[in-house]
């Protein structure tokens, strides 16, 4: 079942004396959203990710976390620093960091993520080949996973984590490395999947998430300066061209007759 994800007074400092990341971040998503978390670099994006998924304390332990933080019927106070909460999926930037190298096919690593959860050897099989061929791997999946493009780790790195199941899912610039085909297949990935998981993605584009999330929140220096649905978004969007690269879509829009409006998929 999807979560419900709350985050109550976040206050967060990567040292007990420096500068705060965050102050007061206070958010609720709905269960089964696509919650896009937008905003320039710098802004806080994937520090959020990594307090979500428990692994900010052993990433930088020197880090300070006070507030509140609920996942479902979990919920966590004070944050703990070596917590990786369970049926959370992180999907990080870089693909290399992690694909574990331990190895020697694509199929057999991503059947490794089934594996530290003692999945049963039938159905890992069944999960790594519904997943390849999800994700269009299937012609790699007897492949070295540190042997292809970059793209193409992207996606297994992604596999890895979606052969999973997580009921939280949190994508970390996902499209970054992906081509248009494969930014679309992924958008059908995470469109199926929302019935039964809580997506949070981040991105320093509006690309990707537009046509995509259901939910939009835009950080600038780790403030909250919006948070909304699509319509609030794109009703907002122009007002935000200092921190979000709109260009395209102000393009697109100067195209279309003054009474249509259109989401950029």
């Amino acid at each position: 079942m999807a979560p419900r994800i709350t985050i109550d007074n976040l206050a967060y400092r990567y040292f007990a004396a420096g500068n705060p990341v965050f102050v007061g971040l206070s958010l609720e998503i709905p269960p089964g959203t696509c919650c896009a978390v937008l905003g320039p670099t710098g802004a806080g994006k994937t520090t959020l990710l990594e307090i979500l998924s428990g692994i900010a304390g052993s990433q930088c332990k020197t880090s300070v976390a006070e507030g509140i933080i609920q996942i479902g019927e979990n919920q966590y106070e004070p944050i703990p620093k070596a917590t990786l909460f369970p049926g959370v999926g992180l999907l990080l930037q870089d693909p290399d960091v992690q694909i574990s190298g331990i190895r020697d096919t694509v199929a057999a690593e991503v059947e490794f993520t089934l594996e530290q959860l003692s999945i049963s050897a039938t159905d890992r099989q069944r999960r790594v080949r519904d997943i390849l061929a999800d994700l269009g791997l299937s012609p790699l999946s007897q492949r070295h996973p540190l042997g292809v493009s970059g793209g193409e780790r992207q996606r297994i790195a992604l596999a890895s984590v979606l052969v999973a199941s997580p009921s939280l899912l949190l994508l970390d610039e996902p499209a970054n490395a992906l081509d248009s085909r494969s930014q679309h297949l992924l958008k059908g990935i995470l469109r199926s999947r929302k019935e039964t998981t809580t997506i949070i993605l981040t991105d320093y584009s509006i690309d990707f998430a537009l046509g995509l999330a259901d939910m939009f929140v835009v950080l600038a220096a780790g403030r909250l300066v919006f948070q909304g649905t699509s319509t609030d978004f794109f009703k907002a969007l122009v007002s935000m061209q200092d921190l979000l690269p709109i260009e395209y879509w102000k393009l697109l829009q100067s195209r279309l007759p003054k009474t249509r409006v259109r989401i950029p998929l």
